[in-house]
């Protein structure tokens, strides 16, 4: 699993009302006996988007989108000032990594297993041009939202390439059917599909089929793939293929404000009425928006990354 597809995991924890859509396809999934695995790399980049969330949070001259959890925790009504101890179900300060490892075992079923080994066995030149196809993608996204740091660029491509190669070399011995393979890689980035023309059209070198995973293949899969004996039709027919919209990025400065001004105002009123009133308003603003709050659905599975 690739941190874009780990995160709504985390922040549909905050809907309180059964429609936690993206936890419930996992858990049929897992039931359906997948096993689901982060690589190291995809630890460091929850444990870093958390740290920017608690940053953007803490204020201090923050520039740029508002980090994915953070966004989805105020969009549930909740105080801007509860968010630090909210994260802290996720991890402490004393050891992020590991606090991050034991809740996604524990919570979801999902263990940390690296693919560097796996990653070594392909060719020196394709591996290199999955990396060089992954910087140019990260480059080109972080020159657009004004946050280059050439060594954040570096560690993103490394992490996505060895997901990358990593689950094409878990393929090497398997059967070479589309519904047949065992290994894949479940991103909510776009860009990944689009690796093997970047490395055909750069490198001319001809890749497999990517083992990209995206959200509708992966009920796709469990309808028709090899496991679909150990899923329930119930189970296959009642799969959501969208997330939860509450999850959707939207969020302003402005709409901040205004929710911050709706707590102040009801600041003696019980904490539930509160956050259901904020709540209420951000989704009369999201309908309002209109275009503009669908393009946050549009843009989500690119977005959302460290």
């Amino acid at each position: 699993m690739d941190a874009s597809a780990v995160l709504p995991l985390l922040a549909e924890d905050l809907i309180e009302d059964g429609n936690q859509l993206f936890q419930r396809i996992i858990g049929i999934a897992s039931d359906a006996g997948l096993t689901f695995f982060v690589t190291s790399g995809v630890i460091e980049e929850l444990d870093h988007h958390i740290e920017n969330a608690l940053a953007c949070c803490r204020g201090g001259g923050w520039n740029g989108k508002f980090p994915f959890l953070l966004e989805a925790f105020l969009q549930t009504g909740r105080p801007l000032g509860a968010f630090p101890s909210w994260t802290e179900r996720f991890k402490g300060p004393k050891r992020p990594v590991d606090d991050i490892v034991e809740f996604l075992e524990e919570r979801f079923g999902i263990r940390r297993r690296d693919l560097e080994t796996e990653a070594l066995k392909a060719p020196d030149a394709v591996r290199r041009a999955v990396d060089e196809a992954w910087h140019k993608i990260h480059s080109k996204r972080r020159e657009k939202s004004g946050n280059v740091d050439p060594n954040v660029i570096i560690r993103l491509s490394k992490h996505d390439t060895e997901n990358y190669v990593g689950v094409s070399q878990l393929r090497v011995q398997e059967k070479p059917s589309p519904l047949g393979y065992s290994a894949w890689w479940l991103t909510f980035d776009r860009s990944a599909s689009a690796i093997p023309e970047i490395v055909k059209r750069d490198f001319g070198i001809s890749l497999p089929d990517p083992p990209v995973l995206s959200l509708d293949f992966l009920a796709q899969y469990l309808a028709l793939g090899p496991v679909r004996f150990r899923v329930p039709k119930a189970s296959v027919r009642s799969l959501p293929l969208v997330l939860e919209p509450r999850l959707m990025r939207f969020l302003t400065p402005e709409l901040i404000r205004e929710a911050s001004r709706i707590r102040e105002e009801m600041k003696d009123v019980p904490e539930n009425v509160i956050r259901r009133r904020v709540r209420d308003h951000l989704d009369a603003a999201r309908q309002r928006m209109g275009p503009l709050a669908e393009r946050g659905a549009e843009v989500f599975f690119d977005e959302v990354r460290p």
